[in-house]
């Protein structure tokens, strides 16, 4: 049996033992919080010259906990966050390294960006439209950033200005490039934007975004879905993190109705960008396949919380509520989506179908009014026009609007 002596002596080296145990803890787990903020942004630099954007985020957000007003680590972990594909967050780290006093020429672009990503172009033009940066370089970057604002709002003319103007700036800039050959895409001119994009590519025949492009102009503009594919898998085998190319060869598969392939796809792009949001987009995309409405609505919810403009986002949320005869939630997403993007005709026709089904014929016509009055009008939109008004009782036009969808789509 121990003496209370001995139990004492063992006692006092256990305690000791533990307590060197959690000190030797402590010093590991100290290990980071120890560096300066010097030391942990340089730490976070180094990882993202080696992509690891997650660790550099971890090394960032430490180096803020020891001096919040550090305008380099803000600037650095917005940036981050952009590139992640979180542009709320991004825009408030930003916004924070402005007011930390990082100069115009390194977070206006960014900033730029991150309300572009959120669908705020209304905001983005207001804000930088008349931004006049010194570095030539910056100044491209945001000409761009404004080109594609200015092209998502159909201002066409305006787009043009400013990708020339970023061109003027540093020419043979390549987002320029790409932008003005989306343009002339848009314009018609599809075989002069291939003839640029080429040119882009025979320069650097392993960029990603030209490679893209010249895939989504094929499929887009030419219809050669299988061409298309073809560019969008060669350029993932050269650049498997490039997420464009996945989302390029998801749209075609989904179009097709290819939906094993698109499955897999959507497994590939999740192995590369698990978090990214074009990644749930699609995870949405297959749940609405599957009638797993609900699921649509977790992965929409959450990609609305970045991007609360987001038209195809809204759209895909509202169909899916329409699908689960929410028509009240659905009309509210559908209705946003319209506002952003009136030239729409599925989210105007879906719209459409919900104010029907809410008993609402006179909605639905007020709807599909721009549509029923052009000379051009589809035949589904004239054979929704004819169920509402047949609710409304005017068989006179009901009659002549399914005439005029027969004679539309005889098939």
């Amino acid at each position: 049996m121990e003496s209370t002596s001995m139990r004492n002596r063992n006692h006092s080296r256990h305690v000791a033992g533990l307590a060197t145990a959690a000190l030797l803890t402590l010093a590991v787990m100290g290990g980071c919080s120890g560096e300066s903020e010097t030391q942990l942004v340089a730490s976070a630099k180094a990882l993202l010259a080696k992509n690891d954007e997650k660790g550099a985020v971890i090394q960032l957000k430490t180096a803020l906990q020891k001096n919040p007003g550090s305008g380099e680590a803000r600037f650095l972990l917005g940036k981050t966050l952009l590139a992640q594909g979180d542009p709320v967050a991004a825009q408030v780290e930003l916004v924070k390294a402005r007011e930390s006093g990082v100069p115009d020429d390194r977070f206006v672009p960014e900033l730029a960006r991150a309300l572009l990503l959120q669908g705020d172009t209304v905001k983005l033009l207001a804000q930088f439209g008349d931004t006049r940066l010194t570095d030539p370089q910056a100044a491209a970057d945001l000409q761009t950033t404004l080109a594609a604002a200015h092209a998502a709002r159909n201002q066409i003319e305006q787009a043009d200005a400013a990708a020339t103007e970023a061109l003027r700036l540093v020419p043979g800039y390549v987002p320029a490039m790409l932008m003005k050959a989306r343009l002339e895409a848009g314009a018609g001119d599809v075989d002069v934007a291939l003839r640029r994009l080429d040119s882009v590519l025979a320069g650097a025949p392993t960029e990603a975004r030209a490679g893209v492009l010249k895939g989504q102009i094929l499929w887009r503009s030419k219809g050669d879905g299988k061409a298309a594919l073809e560019v969008f898998r060669s350029v993932i085998e050269k650049s498997p993190g490039a997420v464009a190319a996945h989302v390029g060869a998801l749209d075609i598969l989904f179009r097709e109705g290819r939906m094993d392939e698109a499955r897999s796809g959507v497994d590939a792009l999740k192995k590369v960008a698990p978090d990214n949001p074009e990644t749930v987009f699609y995870q949405a995309q297959v749940a609405f396949a599957d009638k797993d409405y609900k699921a649509v609505r977790e992965f929409t919810d959450r990609l609305l919380k970045f991007a609360p403009e987001n038209v195809r986002v809204l759209e895909l949320a509202g169909a899916a509520e329409f699908r689960m005869q929410q028509y009240g939630q659905a009309d509210v997403l559908l209705s946003k989506a319209l506002k952003n993007a009136p030239q729409q005709l599925l989210t105007r026709q879906l719209l459409a179908q919900t104010h029907l089904r809410a008993g609402q014929p006179g909605k639905t016509i007020e709807a599909l009014r721009p549509v029923l009055d052009s000379s051009a009008a589809d035949g589904a939109s004239l054979a929704l026009a004819g169920e509402a008004w047949l609710q409304m009782g005017d068989h006179a036009r009901s009659d002549e609007a399914f005439k005029r969808a027969l004679k539309a789509a005889p098939n």
